[in-house]
Order: C-alpha cells, then structure tokens, then sequence
C-alpha cells in the first residue's frame, strides 16, 4: 500500500497538532493526526511505525511522511515532503435544490470527486426537504465530512466550499445576478443550447477557461416551476440540455459537471 493509498485530513498546523522546533511548514515537522483519523489509520488500514502516508487540510496543502509513533488515540508523522497544489482560476458552482434521503449526500459526493469549487444547497417552491436550524446545521456538518472523504479518496487538496443553504431568491441573487457570472440552467425546453455553445457564446474572452465563474442550477425531483425558470432567465441564466432524456436531479447534477468542468479545463 502506497502513500497514496494512505490519506488522511489534518487541520492546518497549530499548536495541537505540531510539534516541531522550527516553522510547522518544514520537513522534518512532526504533525499529529486526530483522535478519529487516527483510529481509522490503526483499525481499517493497520498502518505501522514506519509507513509513509500522505496528509492534506483541503486548502491545498500536502504533507508526505512517515508514521513515527502509533498511540491509542493519536498518530504521529514525521514530514519528508511537502506540497502545494494551486486552486484552479475558474470558479464552477453547483447551485442544487435539496433532495430527499441519500440523494444529496450522493451528489456532494460525486460533485467533489468531480472537482465543482462551491456547493450551494437551495430550497425552492417544489422541495420535498425542510428542516429546522438545528437539524441544517447537522446536515452541514455531516456534508462536510463526506467532503473531506471524497477529497481523500480522490486525491483532492483543494476541497470545494459548501455554503449555507439559500432560498431561491436569496440564490438568485448571489449566483445568477452578478455580470460577471455565466449561470446555466438544465433544462429541456426547445431553446437550450449546449453548454459548449453557451460558454463560446459569452462575452467574456476567459468563458471557457480561466477566471470564469459558471454556475449550474438543478431544480428538485419535481424539477423548477414554471415561475422560477422565467425568473432564472429573466436573469440571465441559460437553459441548457446535457442529454436527450429526462434526468433525475441527481444525475442532472453529476452529467452537468462532468460536461462543465470538462469545458472549464479543455
């Protein structure tokens, strides 16, 4: 099992977690994995004194090295290298209605994989889901572990934003609105376009590569109402066909990053 086999999160450096006579950032640091992962690094993968693993905080930092001491509760590496990896210049933001069940664990799952910069989870007129404060804040938290897993399973340094979830206005305005954002709408209405086409067709010189910023609306099981997809044209969203057939919202989400990002990095 290679270092890459062996990922694990870690908090930026602090005090808590280095332990190290120099600047934590340099080799030869010693950084401390938490109780959690350190469980997982002695009971599901049975890593050694000796193994190299390879540590990352989702901001883009890398850390390479080797166990020097396994306790019960805490794993201590020693770094030999490290990394930093750039965010990419554009921004590609999913801007998804609230499914029901394991569906939107699902797609904050496969968004991540996919390498999407911000989540934004919205209610709209049609959404099975509500829930209290308390209960969205679980859910948040919950989301953002499954963030952190992705990301270690993907290789991923630099993990995406999950933002606090929006109405449809309040979404609207923030990720629609701005001139200086490309929104796309997947929808099956006879005046879409590809989201090739569209990203051609824009204005801005950098639309299909860097320093653009594109979000991708997906409406709920019951898809947008006839209101809100006037309002999202209205401003200025685009209406955009990722396949011949009706998708589940779900699979409308990951069909459209993969097709998006795609463009974004071509």
């Amino acid at each position: 099992m290679s270092a890459k086999d062996r990922r694990f999160w870690i908090e930026s450096p602090n005090p808590d977690n280095c332990q190290s006579t120099e600047d934590s950032s340099c080799a030869g640091s010693i950084l401390r994995l938490d109780e959690a992962q350190s469980r997982h690094a002695q009971t599901v993968l049975r890593c050694q004194p000796g193994d190299t693993v390879t540590l990352m905080d989702g901001a883009g930092s890398e850390w390479i090295g080797s166990i020097c001491s396994i306790q019960k509760r805490c794993v201590e590496i020693q770094v030999e290298t490290i990394n930093r990896h750039l965010s990419p210049t554009w921004r590609c933001v999913l801007v998804q209605s609230w499914l029901k069940g394991k569906n939107m664990d699902w797609v904050i799952q496969k968004a991540t994989e996919l390498g999407v910069t911000d989540i934004v989870p919205m209610w709209t007129q049609r959404s099975e889901v509500r829930l209290k404060s308390k209960d969205v804040s679980s859910k948040l938290e919950k989301w953002n572990i499954a963030i952190q897993e992705a990301c270690k399973q993907c290789g991923r340094f630099n993990a995406p934003t999950l933002h606090p979830p929006l109405t449809f206005e309040k979404s609207l305005k923030e990720w629609a609105a701005p001139d200086s954002l490309i929104a796309l709408t997947a929808a099956l209405t006879p005046e879409t376009k590809t989201i090739r086409q569209v990203l051609e067709q824009s204005p801005s010189e950098d639309a299909q590569r860097t320093n653009s910023t594109v979000s991708l609306w997906i409406g709920p099981e019951g898809d947008f109402t006839e209101s809100e997809y006037q309002i999202l044209s209205a401003a200025g969203a685009h209406p955009v066909r990722l396949t011949p057939h009706i998708l589940r919202s779900e699979t409308a989400a990951v069909t459209g990053l993969a097709i998006l990002i795609n463009e974004l990095t071509r």
